[in-house]
């Protein structure tokens, strides 16, 4: 494996096959209802939060009786309760139906105007969606596509075939991690205008971005569950690539939804007691309350399109195709999106999850103006989901695959792109060692060399130039 500060490549890969013989046990993985994990974190020994022993209050929000049983961002989960509850009357994941009119909110940014289920699919651009009124209640929809959502019947259909198929199959590599350069990240986040950009992988969609003088951590989650409770649910099959309590101070953090693996109530709680001060978090609308309920106090929420400015460093909410929801009662009343940053000397976009759609041509275009050859080009650095992606009947919509990520990575117009939502937590059908096997064949097929689209071990750090820097 390359050192710290080096992607994995196919050099890599192929090393990682040749080292690990055909006979060499496999690298065990939760799937279906196998083996549960510790209740405590995986953070080095330390809690990200005391669990109530109420058992009410093992619920992730303390306000839901009914654990989402349809969830796929925990499958694990979701196939226990489906073996158990076969008869259960479930309504359909994502992108729920609206009732009423057609309406849009004008917001001048990108996007399109979001059509209610049953009426004609009109595109409207420069029209956002914003806060649609079901009966009195928010409810938020994709550009691209009416809905994510599967119906029982499909969602059953999946669950069956993966208990008969034993999905998903353990690894056949071992997930590559290296220990993190701790000297060089903190080394680094007091650095100001001296700070070098650079991306440290943490695991799943957890990042810790260091550009333009800030330390920005993306979707964190360190707990040992991607589950509203901590005694079922997908564990977590290595630790985090920096343990909570290694991490610099972070000035910013932004969540791209509210599903379990991307909002953890534990980190976030434990990341708003940081020393020196909470950082600022940056969420999707609809957000805000359940943060304030967490104990955040320093939280903005933003719509498609909206922008927040920190230390002169423009953070702008754009669209994804995905969904959000926590328990039975709340589909789609939260927005979801991905990020796009832009610094003076640094420019990077955090996907979030998404199925692939036309949303990601629009960002591109929607900054290109600011991202021209003599302004230092595209987004320097783009963090882009591949795994929990098959069966792809099932996931298309919501999940980009490797393919359809290289395919979001050429539409933006990137310099590079980092793979994540990988080798964390096994969500689908697909192994968490998918994206080694695969990296080399995809990134030939779709023109994207090497250097360009990659993979970094957990706890690996790449280092990249600055803009006036990559210019000369």
């Amino acid at each position: 494996m390359r050192a710290v500060g080096q992607p994995l490549h196919a050099d890599d890969i192929e090393a990682h096959h040749k080292a690990t013989p055909s006979n060499a046990p496999r690298q065990e993985v939760s799937s279906g209802a196998q083996q549960l994990a510790p209740l405590a974190m995986i953070d080095g020994g330390e809690r990200a939060a005391v669990v109530d022993a109420h058992p009410l209050s093992d619920f992730d929000d303390g306000e839901y009786s009914a654990i989402e049983a349809h969830e796929v961002e925990f499958a694990d989960f979701a196939t226990q309760v489906a073996r158990q509850n076969l008869h259960t009357q479930v309504p359909k994941m994502g992108g729920g139906e609206l009732f009423g009119d057609r309406t849009a909110l004008e917001m001048g940014g990108i996007g399109h105007a979001c059509e209610l289920a049953g009426l004609g699919a009109v595109r409207q651009p420069g029209n956002l969606p914003a806060s649609w009124q079901n009966a009195g209640v928010p409810e938020y929809r994709n550009n691209y596509v009416e809905s994510v959502g599967k119906s029982l019947r499909e969602l059953l259909r999946w669950q069956i075939e993966r208990i008969g198929r034993r999905l998903p199959p353990p690894p056949t590599l071992p997930i590559p991690r290296v220990a993190a350069d701790l000297d060089f990240v903190h080394g680094n986040a007091v650095a100001a205008a001296s700070m070098i950009p650079a991306v440290t992988w943490i695991g799943h969609a957890t990042v810790l971005v260091q550009a333009c003088g800030l330390n920005v951590l993306t979707d964190p989650i360190f707990s040992s569950r991607a589950s509203p409770v901590q005694f079922a649910g997908p564990a977590r099959v290595q630790p985090p690539g920096v343990a909570l309590r290694d991490l610099p101070r972070i000035d910013v953090v932004v969540i791209s939804h509210n599903h379990y693996d991307h909002l953890d109530r534990g980190s976030i709680e434990t990341l708003a007691r940081q020393a020196g001060g909470p950082p600022l978090f940056l969420v999707p609308l609809g957000l805000k309350a359940w943060l304030e309920r967490a104990g955040v106090e320093r939280s903005v929420e933003l719509n498609w399109g909206q922008m927040q400015v920190h230390e002169q460093v423009e953070f702008h909410f754009t669209p994804a195709q995905h969904w959000s929801g926590r328990s039975l009662l709340d589909r789609n009343r939260t927005l979801w999106g991905s990020w796009a940053v832009l610094g003076a000397q640094f420019h990077w976009f955090f996907s979030g999850d998404t199925g692939y759609s036309k949303d990601f041509h629009d960002i591109r275009q929607r900054f290109a103006p600011r991202q021209t050859r003599a302004e230092g080009g595209g987004f320097d650095m783009a963090l882009i989901a591949v795994g929990a992606c098959l069966p792809r009947w099932f996931m298309k919509e919501q999940h980009v695959n490797l393919d359809e990520a290289m395919q979001i990575h050429l539409d933006l117009g990137a310099k590079r792109s980092v793979g994540v939502h990988w080798g964390t937590f096994s969500l689908a059908d697909d192994p968490l060692d998918l994206p080694l096997h695969e990296l080399a064949d995809t990134g030939r097929a779709k023109g994207v060399a090497e250097e360009e689209f990659f993979l970094l071990p957990v706890g690996g750090t790449r280092r990249l130039a600055r803009r006036s820097e990559a210019h000369r």
